[in-house]
C-alpha cells in the first residue's frame, strides 16, 4: 500500500481496528461522473462494454461466460440490449493439456502496455461494436471487466483519452468517452488512466487468484520476465478512484453474484451506501464497525460493501 504518511498517521487506528474485524484492508479512491449534453442538446447515451478474463480449466467451458453473465444481469435490471457490448474474449481456451495457458498470461502482461497487440486489437473491436450501435464520441462508455478483462479495460480507456499520442493508430479508430472502468477481481499491473475516468476496483479477500498473482512476483519474473508488480488494487491514489471490498467472493463467482451486479448498476445512480451502514443495523456490536467503515470510505476511498465478519466466542 502506498499511502501518504500523514494519512496513514491519521487513520492507522481505524485501519487496524477494521482490519481486525474484516480481515483485510487493500490499498485504494473516489467519485463523480458528469453527464454533459451533446451538441444537439440531448443527453448522451450510456453504453456498457463487457469483457471476460483469462480462461482456465476450472472455469465454465464458455470462454466468454463473464461477459455473458454481466450482459444478462444488466438486461434484467433494465439496460437496453443495444446499449450493451459483450466483447469477444481473445484469451485462449484452456484444455487438459494446457490448463492455465501460458499464452494467456503473456497476453495479460502485454495488456499493461497501450501499444501492445492485445490492447490495440481490443480497441479496434470496441470501436467496431460501438460504431455498429451508432455510438458517438460524446456518449458515455462504462467498461466492466472480469479479471484480466479489467486490466485490459484500464489500458483501453487510456488509449481512448490519449489517441493524440498515437497518431498512426488514431487514423484507424475514433475517440470514445470512457468515463468509468469497473474491475472485478483484477490483479492490477498498470494504471495509466486520467483523473477524468472513474476507476472502481472490486476486491475480495476470498479471491485466491488475485491473492496468488499478487504474492508470487518471483514466479512472473522467472517464467515471463515480468519485472513489474501486480497489486490487488491500483496503487495510484486520485480523486476518481475507489475500492469496493466484498466478503468471500471466489474468483469465478464475481459475475454470478446478484449483489455484485446490483452494486455495479448503482455506481452511476443516486448517492448510495451499503445497506448494512443503516442505523437499523447498528446493534449487536456493529456501530463501531460502521463508524470506522464510513471514515475509510470518506478519507481513503475504501468502501466495505459487506458487514465485517465478527467472530464471537
Amino acid at each position: 500500500m502506498r499511502l501518504h504518511h500523514a494519512t496513514l498517521q491519521n487513520f492507522r487506528c481505524a485501519v487496524f481496528a477494521l482490519s481486525c474485524l474484516a480481515g483485510v484492508v487493500p490499498s485504494l479512491a473516489a467519485q463523480g461522473i458528469s453527464s454533459p449534453f451533446d451538441k444537439r442538446g440531448e443527453k448522451p447515451r450510456r453504453l456498457y462494454v463487457l469483457h471476460s478474463g483469462i480462461h482456465t480449466i476450472v472455469a465454465n467451458p464458455s470462454v466468454n461466460i463473464s461477459a455473458e453473465r454481466l450482459e444478462k444481469g444488466l438486461r434484467d435490471r433494465g439496460v437496453a440490449p443495444q446499449d450493451i457490448v459483450a466483447m469477444t474474449n481473445p484469451f485462449p481456451k484452456a484444455t487438459w493439456k494446457s490448463m492455465f495457458p501460458k499464452e494467456a498470461i503473456e497476453m495479460f502482461l502485454d495488456s499493461l502496455t497501450p501499444t501492445s497487440k492485445i490492447t490495440t486489437d481490443a480497441y479496434r473491436r470496441m470501436h467496431a461494436a460501438l460504431r455498429d450501435r451508432k455510438a458517438t464520441s460524446e456518449d458515455e462508455i462504462i467498461w466492466i471487466g472480469h479479471s484480466a478483462g479489467g486490466q485490459l479495460g484500464m489500458t483501453v480507456a487510456h488509449l481512448a483519452h490519449s489517441l493524440d499520442r498515437y497518431p498512426d493508430f488514431a487514423k484507424e479508430v475514433s475517440p470514445y468517452r470512457i468515463t468509468m472502468v469497473v474491475t472485478l477481481g483484477t490483479p492490477v499491473g498498470a494504471n495509466l488512466l486520467p483523473e477524468s475516468v472513474q476507476l472502481r476496483n472490486y476486491y475480495s479477500h476470498g479471491d485466491d487468484v488475485v491473492r496468488m498473482a499478487t504474492k508470487t512476483k518471483w514466479l512472473t519474473s522467472l517464467a515471463f520476465g515480468f519485472k513489474g508488480e501486480l497489486q490487488p488494487c491500483s496503487s495510484v491514489l486520485c480523486k476518481s478512484w475507489k475500492a469496493r471490498v466484498f466478503s468471500d467472493v471466489r474468483h469465478n463467482a464475481w459475475t454470478k453474484e446478484e449483489r455484485i451486479i446490483d452494486r455495479i448498476v448503482s455506481e452511476l445512480g443516486p448517492e448510495y451506501s451499503p445497506p448494512w451502514h443503516s442505523a437499523l443495523c447498528a446493534d449487536n456490536g456493529m456501530a463501531l464497525a460502521q463508524v470506522l467503515c464510513r471514515a475509510l470510505d470518506r478519507e481513503l476511498h475504501i468502501s466495505y460493501e459487506d458487514p465485517p465478519r465478527i467472530k464471537r466466542k
